[in-house]
């Protein structure tokens, strides 16, 4: 492999001097770069679709959670369909939950056989772990969607944080409406919002009961689209063992 040497004349020094660009022929593995993948394959998607007695149906994004920490990963995210039959046997909602923790990852990659590859790793199905499930129409589901847009949003009222050690450092809320969308995010190290936060936990502990209440079987031909290409993001970062 040749070595590059491009020269980045947007980018200049004070004294005058081009940048040029780096190519590493192998990266390493981090912690910290395989939880920002992690929160890639959380975040970024854009469809879920899967079919339903043969009928396909699509579902896009209504609104998720996820709560970060240096150690774990927790995503918690409702699809909504886009489907205006009335058959009642078709599922109007996907719920998707994720999670990816470090210590857990430590255990697998050092179990690994030496000179693994980890693009292996980073495609199987230990570095995240996803459930994904459909249901039936559920108006909680959607109420709760309404006023976290509505009311708690717009009316937060934060106060500094005096726990020392919160569970989660750091959090993010998606939603959207007929007209627009939203991503909030906050550090609980610096402030905390009991509204929002309460939501967050009536969020989790509803989409856990729906699963066991309102789960519809699909035909298991379930795909999903990202916002870029996730496959091609990993394969470039070229990880060494």
């Amino acid at each position: 492999m040749k070595n590059i040497n491009l020269q980045l004349p947007w980018e200049r020094t004070i004294s005058n001097n081009n940048a040029v660009l780096s190519v590493r022929k192998k990266n390493r593995l981090t912690p910290s770069l395989s939880r920002k993948l992690a929160l890639i394959k959380m975040k970024n998607i854009t469809v879920i679709s899967d079919e339903f007695n043969g009928e396909p149906i699509l579902f896009y994004p209504l609104s998720w959670v996820c709560l970060e920490s240096s150690d774990k990963l927790k995503f918690e995210g409702v699809y909504a369909s886009d489907n205006e039959s009335n058959d009642k046997g078709l599922p109007k909602i996907c719920i998707r939950r994720a999670n990816w923790f470090k210590e857990r990852e430590k255990t697998v990659v050092e179990a690994m056989p030496e000179g693994s590859n980890m693009n292996e790793y980073l495609f199987g199905r230990d570095h995240v772990q996803s459930e994904i499930y459909f249901c039936i129409d559920d108006e909680r589901i959607f109420k709760m969607n309404n006023l976290i847009n509505d009311k708690v949003l717009k009316e937060a009222n934060f106060y500094p944080n005096s726990e020392e050690n919160p569970e989660y450092s750091y959090l993010t809320i998606y939603t959207s409406d007929d007209s627009s969308e939203i991503r909030f995010s906050y550090s609980l190290f610096k402030k905390r919002e009991r509204s929002i936060e309460k939501w967050i936990n009536d969020w989790r502990e509803l989409l856990i009961s729906i699963k066991d209440e309102l789960r519809i079987n699909s035909d298991k031909k379930t795909q999903i689209s990202y916002q870029e290409s996730l496959i091609d993001y990993i394969k470039e970062l070229n990880f060494s063992e």
